[in-house]
């Protein structure tokens, strides 16, 4: 679900010649870092202290609640996501990797 989402809203984002990459690495804490990046055209500094809580949208047809969700499914997992644009809007999760033995 949270790769679902992130990569259609940056689907949504990029123009015709747009990217969107994605990135993902084990750190030496027992946590993955997963990364998605997109050319599109950002997310200003105001947009950003919103697009987590419920019911916030840019979209005509949105809920407002993908990003909310993805939020909680990383918070309750022990996990945390962060944003930036530098320039590209990126979107840097990390989550426990547990036992995988």
């Amino acid at each position: 679900m949270i790769l679902m989402n992130l990569i259609h809203n940056s689907i949504e984002a990029i123009k015709k010649d747009g990217e969107v990459n994605i990135s993902w690495h084990k750190n030496s804490n027992n946590m993955s870092l997963l990364k998605i990046e997109d050319s599109g055209c950002g997310i200003s500094k105001e947009l950003r202290k919103r697009i987590f809580k419920p019911f916030f949208t840019t979209k005509i047809n949105g809920s407002g609640l993908g990003l909310f969700t993805i939020y909680k499914i990383i918070y309750l997992s022990g996990g945390e996501i962060n944003l930036s644009n530098n320039p590209k809007t990126t979107f840097l999760i990390n989550l426990p990797l547990g036992d995988i033995s």
